[in-house]
Order: structure tokens, then sequence, then C-alpha cells
């Protein structure tokens, strides 16, 4: 699969310089998305300079948007508040790629004992990691998930 068959491109600009804000910090999915975007941008808009902004939320992310300079958000859709992204009226959607996470693993301080198991997670995936780990209820095991607080937008000039 190519990269194009990848992304929905609904109006990125041929824009010279674009600085992409997304998540941090770094080593998140969200700064793996934003290097497959820079990537495709660079593909396809040889020459361009494209840097990256990584902020403690999304939201922050958003607010350090520049109103002049070419910037996109890159936000994943997995993200319970995306709809605060896609229905915001300072935002403009311009592509939406697909983009495969990196994989994960779990780590554990010592042994695994029956005792209770804490699991710590982004908010995005905690009904999944219930469905991926059903011998913890069935087992009677008590768990506690603990929450821890893509799309592409564009603000600024096209």
């Amino acid at each position: 699969m190519t990269m194009d068959s990848k992304l929905l491109n609904f109006g990125v600009g041929d824009w010279r310089d674009v600085m992409i804000h997304t998540l941090g910090p770094n080593g998140t999915s969200s700064e793996a998305a934003a290097g497959f975007f820079s990537e495709w941008f660079g593909q396809r808009y040889p020459g361009s300079r494209v840097q990256l902004n990584l902020s403690d939320s999304y939201e922050h992310a958003r607010s350090n948007m520049g109103e002049h300079t070419p910037g996109v958000l890159i936000v994943a859709n997995a993200y319970p508040q995306i709809h605060d992204f896609y229905m915001s009226p300072r935002l403009s959607l311009v592509a939406t790629f697909v983009f495969d996470a990196p994989l994960y693993g779990l780590a554990s301080k010592g042994p695994l004992t029956t005792r209770k198991l804490t699991l710590a997670s982004h908010p995005a995936p905690l009904l999944l990691i219930e469905e991926l780990l059903p011998r913890l209820r069935s087992a009677r095991q008590r768990h506690h998930l603990h929450r821890h607080g893509s799309s592409l937008a564009h603000s600024g000039p096209y």
C-alpha cells in the first residue's frame, strides 16, 4: 500500500514551510504519525520544510497553532474528545490518513501476583483493554484502569 493510498487529501496546501502540532512527548504514537505525514509531505512537495511541535495535550497543541504560519494539527481519531476538533470553527479538516500505531508492550516492576493489578492507559483504548483481558474479570481479579488524559486539521492561511 502506497503512502498516497493511506492518506485522503481534502486540501493539504502546497506549503513550503509547515509546522506540525501534535501530542508529545517524544516517542508517542502521535509523534510517529507526524513522522508519517512529514514523509508523505516531503515526497509530495520536495524542498519543503516541516517542523514538529509536541505538546502536553491535543488541546494545548491546538492553542499553539499560529494564525499566520501554515500549520497542521494531528489528532488520533481514537481520542475521546476528537469531536472538539472536528467541530471547531477555527479548524478545517484537510486530510485523514491510516497509520498503524507502533507495537506496545506491558511492563511490570516485579513479578505479577494475584493482588490488585493496576494498568495505566490513555483513555481511548480502555474498552479494548477490558475486551483483551477478559480473564481479569472472569477470575474476579480486581483491576483498575487509570486514565491519562488521526486526523489532520489546518489553521492559518492556505
